[in-house]
């Protein structure tokens, strides 16, 4: 039992847990044999998040039990097992993503990321449709919120390959994150001809939060395009959508999202901040941490706007404290450049650049460029930031802010 156990751990990758042990184990995978491995230094055993045990093997370790897998023709049922523990896993998480509890599933995700990847892989690799559609239309929002944009994208692309297999409701889902993840990566393009697509499916199946869900990413192209007076018709028609179903999360982000619009317009400041607030409220009710976090940006921004700078930092920096717990580095670098803007206008033009260098090198890390309009709506206040410093030293400070790591930007934000 021990030697068969031994054999079959050799499937996980970047470690497990013992549920996963149990799992691809079979009937092998009880806890005296796992032990008995722990004990004889073929297993190793560390805490994990939230100081829940965890196992793994050292390299050399699992090659040589993978071998031995091969050779005992365990190999396709032990991997079977594998796939099937963590396609539940990402199943069971997608919902969390944006509840109150998504910090701590979103590490979960995190820690068992090269798992999820092996399994993503074998599925790929095996044809298998289905579980690779289920485990990338689960996977989608945690790619989104901490980074792996180009990696999302690629096995979300992988899957469409495959749509005609694909369940029309599976399909749908899959559909909205490539296109989702699509935007963010300013592929607008793409984005809107998958969201077409999407939108499409959803109307034939009568989904109708997925139809409101679809046509509120399909606003956010739109704002990013630039074309205001569309975005604001689709978040209109989103939030209507939203509250007819009693779902306060979406009215929360459509409440945002016209907020967006109005300040993208030059409206007056107290419309936008008006619909920020909402949007806070509504959040708040929905228990979205993540959708808290990016209203308090705006509120931020809003507080900016009427001259009240303490404030601003105030709210900007809960945002960004808030973003950064939850591992939001899809996030981060707008926050960062809020916080930007707000040291240009109190009048400290050095900790406004290396804001801007550092929000840029974050960009970049996460494969996510600032959108046309964006970069024109910042351009006066870096303007004014290197006119104060000079080039030299305005390019120094850029350089300094492109080489904090994400710990030290987030510090340096921080620190007042």
């Amino acid at each position: 039992g021990e030697q068969a156990l031994f054999r079959r751990l050799s499937v996980f990758v970047g470690g497990w847990t013992l549920p996963a042990a149990e799992a691809a184990g079979g009937d092998a995978g009880r806890l005296p044999a796992l032990a008995a491995l722990v004990d004889n230094s073929l297993v190793l055993h560390t805490p994990g998040p939230e100081g829940e045990p965890r196992y793994g093997m050292l390299e050399m370790i699992r090659e040589y039990a993978l071998e031995q897998l091969e050779a005992a023709e365990e190999a396709p049922a032990a991997r079977q097992r594998h796939r099937a523990f963590f396609l539940d896993l990402a199943e069971r998480a997608e919902p969390e993503l944006t509840g109150a509890s998504a910090g701590i599933w979103l590490d979960q995700l995190e820690a068992e990321h090269d798992n999820l990847r092996a399994a993503l892989r074998d599925s790929l690799e095996h044809a298998e449709a289905d579980t690779a559609g289920r485990l990338v239309a689960a996977l989608w929002r945690f790619w989104w919120v901490r980074g792996y944009l180009r990696e999302g994208r690629t096995a979300l692309e992988a899957v469409l390959a495959w749509r005609r297999p694909l369940p029309a409701p599976l399909l749908a889902r899959v559909l909205i994150g490539a296109g989702s993840l699509a935007r963010s990566q300013q592929d607008l393009a793409r984005a809107a001809a998958l969201l077409d697509e999407c939108l499409a499916l959803q109307h034939t199946l009568g989904d109708l939060a997925g139809i409101a869900q679809t046509l509120n990413t399909m606003g956010l192209v739109r704002l990013d395009q630039g074309d205001y007076a569309r975005a604001a018709e689709l978040f209109a028609a989103v939030g209507e959508r939203y509250q007819a179903l009693g779902h306060w999360r979406g009215v929360g982000l459509a409440l945002f999202n016209q907020g967006m619009v109005a300040t993208h317009q030059g409206d007056p400041v107290h419309q936008a901040e008006a619909f920020y607030q909402a949007s806070l409220d509504a959040l708040r009710r929905a228990g979205d941490r993540h959708g808290i976090a990016m209203a308090l940006t705006n509120l931020g921004m809003a507080a900016r706007d009427r001259g009240d700078l303490d404030r601003a930092l105030q709210l900007l920096s809960e945002s960004l404290g808030l973003k950064y717990e939850l591992g939001n580095r899809e996030e981060v670098p707008w926050t960062l450049e809020i916080l930007m803007t707000v040291s240009a206008l109190h009048g400290d033009p050095d900790r406004a650049a290396r804001l801007w260098g550092a929000a840029s090198a974050q960009r970049t890390a996460i494969g996510m460029p600032l959108p046309p309009a964006q970069s024109d709506y910042y351009a006066d206040f870096l303007a004014g930031a290197r006119a104060r410093l000079g080039d030299v030293a305005f390019e120094a400070a850029l350089a300094a802010g492109r080489a904090l790591s994400l710990d030290a930007v987030v510090a340096f934000a921080l620190a007042r």
